[in-house]
């Protein structure tokens, strides 16, 4: 059955997201979002107020079922030698985004400022709704910001269409190769490059990009966007490894940096090429030295072993989360201590990846093993996540308070990134 396919040219370029000069330049009918999946009504769709408190959170039910029968079935030959796409392969074919999450949202938005197409697959319709109003409200802000202009942006919770790229007319994507409309002869088919943001789940990952990996065209980059797990964790399970690769955003686009890792594998003219175009995107790419496994990347070992030792601050009781809150931020003049980012990342993700920390190396299990026991006996195992579920380092009394204490002091408010 043939999906939908709406076009919300008006909600993406809301007067109220321009400015005058550029109102005529960003015209309603110059520039469109479009979904395909169901028809939508736009609108806000996030609750305000105090969190319920819950049992802890698990992958969506619907993260495991990312894959239908409809998608085609086409399998990827494995390739001695990788060939970087053309400058018009890059503006016909789309950068598809795996995941409309926290995350994915923003990585959407910085790959579609400057003409480039996109597309956004989740099967999740309310993820993909807030997607929806999240890029709408921003990308023309953020191209304004730049002096960039806005590609095409495409949504979709049909992998048919996510991995089928007709060709481009003007500012629009034409997805009827998706339903076999057109002969095979004139297709262009895929994306150029897939950016997975799915959850910190190692499983849910293979699982996902071994299955995709077969309806992708052969030169077609792979990224995982995880914040904790390699990609040559992932190698094994894939026809072709050497376009596989990790690239971890932060919070794009407050954050510009981009780790860049190999799996191992990764074939060596990847590095140039896609450190060249996340530059041109504004990205500053970090690439880890090429055969050099990192678990945790550069930053992300270091934010590790802070979280680490706070953990095992509390667990002892020499500080409560205030005292080591306040210290930090007097020492670094930072915005927020590593209790309240904890709090705001959800302590059943920083449960999850310490656990992986130190099943993949031993040396950590000393220091980081009753730290994680405690936090997950203390806090996880009963429903207190953090700032998901109302309660935990800090109470949400606490975190209001700290809230209100950092716009007195004109602290910016952060938005935290769910795989931290």
């Amino acid at each position: 059955m043939a999906l939908l396919s709406v076009v919300t040219r008006p909600v993406l370029c809301r007067p109220s997201n321009l400015q005058k000069s550029w109102n005529s330049f960003l015209s309603l009918r110059a520039y469109g979002v479009q979904f395909s999946g169901q028809r939508l009504s736009i609108g806000s769709f996030q609750k305000r107020g105090r969190a319920t408190r819950s049992s802890p959170v698990q992958c969506p039910r619907h993260a495991t079922q990312l894959f239908t029968s409809q998608a085609p079935e086409r399998v990827a030959r494995s390739i001695t030698q990788w060939h970087p796409p053309t400058d018009q392969d890059m503006w016909e074919q789309p950068v598809l985004i795996m995941g409309a999450g926290h995350i994915g949202r923003r990585v959407a938005l910085v790959w579609a400022s400057a003409l480039r197409p996109v597309t956004v697959y989740d099967i999740s319709k309310n993820t993909l709704r807030s997607s929806t109003e999240y890029i709408t409200d921003n990308l023309a802000k953020y191209c304004l910001e730049h002096g960039t202009h806005p590609g095409p942006v495409h949504f979709t919770s049909d992998l048919r269409e996510a991995t089928t790229a007709g060709k481009r007319h003007g500012l629009k994507l034409d997805f009827s190769a998706a339903h076999d409309t057109e002969p095979k002869s004139t297709r262009k088919k895929g994306p150029w490059m897939v950016i997975e943001c799915l959850p910190e789940n190692l499983s849910l990952k293979i699982a996902a990009l071994a299955e995709i990996e077969r309806l992708l065209p052969e030169n077609c980059i792979i990224a995982s966007n995880s914040s904790s797990l390699m990609t040559s964790e992932m190698a094994p399970h894939l026809q072709n490894p050497g376009r596989l690769i990790n690239t971890h955003y932060y919070i794009p686009p407050r954050n510009v940096m981009v780790e860049v890792m190999s799996s191992s594998h990764t074939y060596e003219g990847i590095f140039p090429f896609l450190t060249r175009e996340m530059k041109n995107m504004g990205l500053t790419p970090m690439v880890v030295p090429p055969g050099v496994q990192s678990q945790g990347f550069i930053f992300n070992r270091i934010w590790a072993a802070c979280k680490r030792e706070t953990l095992a601050v509390l667990q002892e009781g020499v500080g409560q989360p205030a005292e080591i809150d306040a210290l930090f931020r007097d020492f670094f003049h930072a915005e927020k201590g590593p209790c309240e980012r904890m709090d705001e990342v959800g302590l059943d993700v920083v449960a999850n990846v310490e656990e992986h920390y130190i099943e993949q190396r031993s040396e950590l299990a000393r220091s980081g093993e009753k730290p994680l026991e405690w936090l997950k006996k203390t806090y996880v195992g009963r429903g207190d996540l953090g700032e998901k579920s109302g309660d935990g380092l800090y109470t949400w009394e606490e975190r209001e308070a700290l809230k209100a204490k950092h716009k007195r002091e004109k602290f910016p408010e952060v938005e935290e990134a769910l795989g931290a």
